[in-house]
C-alpha cells in the first residue's frame, strides 16, 4: 500500500484506449452482450445449483457473480409444486431480503425470468396488521412471495401458513441471520418441524460474516451460520472461474491530515447537547405521568441532530457543517406541530436559536459563499478532489504529451496540477463512481459540496453528483428517502445521467446498480462485510477501490483491520469447500430458545410466541390500546441485578403494562444471565397472560380495538344515514346536530330601568407564543396589561364558571369570569349603545363568514357584550 502523499490511478481498459470507435458505442455493445449472456448459466452456477438441489445450501460467491440467477434457476426447479392452487395443497416459495429496495428488485428479476405469479411485500403496505384470511388470499393469488425478513417472521410466528406448505425458502444476504435479526427469529420456528416437512433452504451471501471477526474465530462463525440456516456453505470448486466474473479491483489507502476543529464553536455545540440532556432528565424526573405524557423521543431528536453536527464539523469543516445545520433547522422547526408541552417548546426554541447562531459562525469561519474556499478546506476534501481529478484523467485523457498521473503529487491546491485545455474541452466521461459514507447527513452535505465545487472549479465540471440514502423515518428525517426516489436516482446512475453517487451502506448489499470503475470509501469500512461488499461494487476490469484514512494512530489501526480483512477473505476461499452438514443435535442446541420454551397453546403446528419475538408483540399490543395524539402508551421495563455480590451476575426484569391495559399485574422475569434475556422472558410471560385473559386472538395477534369494530360486533353493521359514505373525521363528512343554549343565558336581556349585572371576562396570556413559532418577532398582545376589557351584561349574576383556556395567535390565554355584586340600572340610550357595540363586535370585528342577521329580540341567548375600562362599564 502506498504511504506517500501520492495516488496511482492511471489504468484504463485497453479496449477503450485502442479502439477507434466512440467509447459510448463500445459500452453499449458490452452491455448488450452482457445482457444476452446473463441467460446462459456459467459452470460454477450450475455446480452450485446441483448442490442446492440435493441439500440446504449457502452460496458464498462474490459480488457480481450471479447469485440471484442461481436462485432463479432453483425456483424454476421447484415450480411444479407451487403451480398447484393453494386450496389444493399447493406450496409456496418465499424469497427473503433485508431491505425494502431489494423487495422490488428481486421480485422484478424473478418475474422477468419465470412465468410464476410474483409479488413483493414490505412494511409500508401495512402488512403487520393483516390477519390470516388476508394472507391466505395472497397465497391463493401468488406463487412466489418476496418480502422483508420481519414480515416473514410474523407470518410463521402466527402460523398464517403451515411451515410444511413452504416449498423453497431463499434468504438473500443471509449473513444477517444472527443475534436478534428477524432472519434468525423466523428460522427458529422450524426447530419443531419434522425433517420430511422441512422446506429447501438456499442462502446467498458474498461475505458470510456480518461484523468484525478475527481470523482465528472464522471457522466458529461459519459453523454458527450453517446451524442457523440448517445448511452447508458452498462455493465454486474452480476459483479461477470466479475471477472471470467477480471483482478484483486495485486497492489503495490514501492518508489525509487531521482537520483542526474550531474549538469555540465545537464546545458551544457540546454545551447545547448537555443542556438538552439535563432538560430530558429533569422532565422525566418531575413528570408524574411519565408512561402517558413524557416522550423521550422529543429530546432524542435534537440531541442526535447536534451530535451529527459535531461529527460533520470535525470531519468536513464549516462549509459542510453550515449545510447540515440548515437541514437540521428545518427538521427541528417542524417538530412543534407534534408536541405542545411548554418545556418542550421552550427547548425547541433554544435549539433553533442555536442552529441559527451556528450557521452564522460557520459563515464567518468559511466565508460561506458561492465559491469554494480551497485554503480553508479540510485536507480530506482536498484528497477527494485529487482522486476524482486523477480518475477523470485516467479514464479519458491518456493522450500523447499528457503527463502521467503517477507524476502528479497531492499538494495544497491539487486543482493547479490539472489545468488542461483538453480536459475543459472534453465533456464526455466514462467515470462511474460510488463514494461510500457512514451517515445520511454526510451523504447529503457531501453531495451539496460536490455540486458547489463543480460550479466553482472548471476542472471539475465533468462531475454529475447525486446522493442516495436509506428509508429511515420518512416523516421525521429530511435526509431520508422514499423507495420511489431511490429508484429514480439509481436509474439516472445506470443510464449515465449521473456519474458520482454518494451513498450510505444502502448500496453495499444487493441493489442492482451500474458497474463502477471507482469506489471510494470516504468513511472507512467498519466490518469485513462492509469491506467486501463495497469493494464488490468496483466490477469493471482494472477498477479502483480507494480508502481514505486519517494519518497517525487511525491509519495504523485501520491497516491492522485491513490485514485482518484480507486474511479472512483468503481463508474463506479455502474454508468453503467440502463442508459437512451440521447434525440435528447441533442445530437444536444452537437455535432453540434454551432459556424458556416458546408459548404454543395450540400445539407445534399452531401459532407460537418465542422469547425473541415476545418484546415485539408486547409493543404491538401497546400500540393497539386506545390513545390520542398526545399520548404515548409504552410498557415500563425495569431491570435489576439479583445479587450484586455474585461473581456470575443475573438480572430480573419487571414489566408493567400501560394504565389502560386489562393486564394489571406486575410481571417479574426469572433470573437471567443477560439483561436482554431477562427482558425477553418478562415479555414472554406477559404474552401468555394476555392470551389467557382474551387480549390475543386465535393467531396470537393483539385484537383490534377500533371503536367501530366493537359497535358493529354488538349491534351489527351500521348503516350510513348521512355523509354520503365519507370517512368520519374528514372534511367531506357532514353530520347535523341540534344547537342548544344554556338555561342561564336565556331570558336575561337587559331592560331599561331594571337591575343588571356585569360579568367581567378576565384574560391573561399565560404561555406566550415561543420564538420558534414566531420567527419574524411579531409583537404579542398581553390582555392583562391593558385596562380595557370585555364583560357580559345581563339581568342576573352568572353562576360560578371554572377557569378555561383559549388559544390565540399570541399563545395560550387563561379566562376567568368575575360577577359584580353591585347592580346597574341602564337607560334606553344605554341599551341602544350596547346593541350597537354588540353588533359591531360580531359584524365588523370577528371574521365570521356567511350571511348574518342581527335580531337581538329573537336571539336564544340574550346577553350583551359590553366594553369596560378598569372594571367599569363605559357607555
Amino acid at each position: 500500500m502506498p504511504q506517500e502523499s501520492r495516488v496511482i490511478l492511471d489504468r484504463q481498459s485497453s479496449e477503450m484506449a485502442c479502439s477507434s470507435e466512440p467509447p459510448e458505442n463500445k459500452l453499449k455493445e458490452k452491455e448488450e452482450n452482457d445482457e444476452s449472456a446473463s441467460f446462459i448459466p456459467r459452470d460454477y452456477q450450475i455446480e452450485i445449483l446441483e448442490i442446492a438441489r440435493r441439500q440446504n445450501t449457502i452460496a458464498c460467491l462474490g459480488t457480481g457473480t450471479g447469485k440471484t440467477f442461481i436462485a432463479v434457476m432453483l425456483i424454476r426447479e421447484s415450480a411444479t409444486e407451487v403451480r398447484k392452487p393453494y386450496d389444493e395443497d399447493g406450496k409456496r416459495i418465499f424469497f427473503l431480503v433485508p431491505t425494502v429496495p431489494l423487495v422490488t428488485q428481486q421480485a422484478k428479476t424473478i418475474s422477468d425470468h419465470t412465468d410464476l405469479k410474483v409479488k413483493g411485500y414490505y412494511g409500508e403496505m401495512n402488512t403487520d396488521s393483516w390477519n390470516k384470511n388476508q394472507w391466505i388470499e395472497e397465497f391463493q393469488n401468488y406463487e412466489v412471495l418476496v418480502m422483508t425478513a420481519e414480515i416473514f417472521r410474523i407470518i410463521v410466528d402466527h402460523a398464517f401458513i403451515p411451515l410444511k406448505r413452504i416449498q423453497l425458502l431463499i434468504i438473500d444476504e443471509c449473513h444477517h441471520a444472527q443475534h436478534e435479526h428477524p432472519y434468525l427469529k423466523a428460522l427458529k420456528c422450524f426447530g419443531t418441524l419434522p425433517p420430511e416437512e422441512m422446506p429447501r433452504i438456499f442462502g446467498l451471501s458474498a461475505s458470510l460474516l456480518n461484523g468484525k471477526c478475527e481470523p482465528s474465530l472464522l471457522e466458529k462463525r461459519l459453523k454458527e451460520l450453517e446451524k442457523s440456516l440448517r445448511s452447508t456453505i458452498a462455493t465454486a470448486s474452480d476459483i479461477s472461474d470466479l475471477y472471470k466474473y467477480g471483482t478484483d479491483p486495485d486497492e489503495y489507502v490514501i492518508m489525509y491530515e487531521k482537520y483542526e476543529i474550531p474549538t469555540t464553536l465545537y464546545k458551544e455545540c457540546q454545551g447545547m447537547i448537555s443542556e438538552i440532556k439535563l432538560s430530558k432528565f429533569g422532565e422525566k424526573k418531575n413528570s408524574k405521568t411519565t408512561p402517558l405524557v413524557f416522550d423521550a423521543i422529543f429530546y432524542d431528536k435534537p440531541k442526535k441532530c447536534l451530535n451529527a453536527l459535531l461529527i460533520t464539523l470535525s470531519n468536513l469543516g464549516p462549509w459542510c457543517a453550515y449545510e447540515a445545520a440548515d437541514k437540521y433547522l428545518k427538521e427541528i422547526e417542524s417538530m412543534p406541530n407534534r408536541f405542545s408541552a411548554d418545556t418542550m417548546l421552550s427547548m425547541l426554541g433554544k435549539v433553533c436559536d442555536f442552529l441559527t447562531y451556528f450557521k452564522k459562525e460557520c459563515e464567518g469561519l468559511n466565508s460561506h459563499s458561492n465559491e469554494a474556499n480551497l485554503d480553508t478546506m479540510p485536507h480530506k476534501l482536498k484528497r477527494l478532489i485529487g482522486i476524482l481529478l486523477a480518475a477523470k484523467r485516467s479514464a479519458i485523457f491518456q493522450r500523447e504529451n499528457s503527463p502521467s498521473i503517477m507524476e502528479v503529487p497531492f499538494e495544497v491546491d491539487p486543482v493547479k496540477h490539472y489545468e488542461s485545455t483538453k480536459q475543459r474541452q472534453e465533456r464526455e466521461s466514462n467515470l462511474s463512481s460510488i463514494i461510500f459514507v457512514e451517515r445520511r447527513i454526510t451523504a447529503y452535505v457531501l453531495h451539496r459540496w460536490l455540486l458547489e465545487i463543480k460550479n466553482s472549479v472548471p476542472e471539475l465540471d465533468f462531475l454529475e453528483p447525486e446522493f442516495i440514502v436509506g428509508h429511515g423515518c420518512l416523516k421525521s428525517s429530511e435526509t431520508s428517502m422514499s423507495e420511489e426516489l431511490q429508484q429514480k436516482k439509481l436509474k439516472d446512475f445506470r443510464e449515465k445521467r449521473t456519474n458520482v453517487l454518494v451513498a450510505t451502506q444502502v448500496l453495499e448489499e444487493g441493489m442492482d446498480i451500474r458497474q463502477c470503475n471507482l469506489v471510494i470509501r470516504f468513511d472507512l469500512p467498519e466490518s469485513f462485510r462492509s469491506y467486501v461488499q463495497s469493494k464488490g461494487r468496483a466490477r469493471v476490469k482494472n477498477s479502483l477501490y480507494v480508502m481514505l484514512t486519517e494519518e497517525g494512530d487511525r491509519f495504523a489501526n485501520f491497516m491492522r483491520d485491513l490485514v485482518s480483512f484480507n486474511t479472512t477473505e483468503k481463508m474463506l476461499q479455502s474454508k468453503c469447500h467440502d463442508r459437512v452438514m451440521p447434525t440435528e443435535e447441533e442445530i437444536s442446541e444452537h437455535v432453540a430458545d434454551a432459556a424458556m420454551p416458546p408459548y404454543m397453546p395450540r400445539g407445534p403446528n399452531g401459532p407460537r410466541i418465542t422469547m425473541s419475538a415476545a418484546i415485539s408483540l408486547i409493543n404491538r399490543y401497546c400500540t393497539s390500546l386506545p390513545s390520542d395524539m398526545a399520548t404515548k402508551l409504552m410498557p415500563q421495563w425495569t431491570i435489576t441485578t439479583v445479587d450484586e455480590e455474585s461473581i456470575q451476575k443475573e438480572y430480573e426484569c419487571t414489566l408493567r403494562m400501560p394504565i389502560n391495559s386489562t393486564l394489571k399485574q406486575t410481571i417479574v422475569s426469572p433470573p437471567m444471565r443477560r439483561k436482554k434475556l431477562a427482558k425477553m422472558a418478562a415479555a414472554l410471560i406477559a404474552c401468555q397472560l394476555l392470551d389467557k385473559i382474551g387480549e390475543l386472538n386465535e393467531d396470537l395477534v393483539p385484537k383490534s380495538r377500533l371503536v367501530v369494530n366493537a359497535i358493529e360486533k354488538e349491534l351489527g353493521e351500521i348503516e350510513e344515514e348521512d355523509g354520503n359514505g365519507a370517512i368520519p373525521g374528514t372534511n367531506r363528512r357532514r353530520q347535523i346536530y341540534e344547537k342548544h343554549v344554556s338555561i342561564f343565558l336565556k331570558d336575561i336581556k337587559p331592560k331599561p330601568g331594571k337591575h343588571c349585572y356585569l360579568n367581567i371576562l378576565n384574560m391573561k396570556l399565560v404561555h406566550p407564543l415561543p420564538k420558534v413559532l414566531n420567527p419574524r418577532g411579531r409583537p404579542l398582545f398581553y390582555p392583562e396589561r391593558t385596562a380595557r376589557g370585555l364583560a357580559l351584561i345581563c339581568t342576573m349574576k352568572l353562576p360560578p364558571v371554572n377557569p378555561f383556556t383559549i388559544f390565540t395567535k399570541c399563545g395560550k390565554i387563561l379566562v376567568t369570569v368575575t360577577s359584580c355584586d353591585k347592580p346597574l340600572i341602564l337607560t334606553n340610550e344605554n341599551i341602544d349603545d350596547l346593541e350597537e357595540f354588540h353588533r359591531f363586535i360580531f359584524s365588523d370585528t370577528l371574521w365570521i363568514e356567511g350571511a348574518k342577521k342581527f335580531l337581538p329580540s329573537n336571539a336564544a341567548s340574550s346577553y350583551y357584550i359590553s366594553p369596560i375600562v378598569g372594571g367599569k362599564i363605559i357607555i
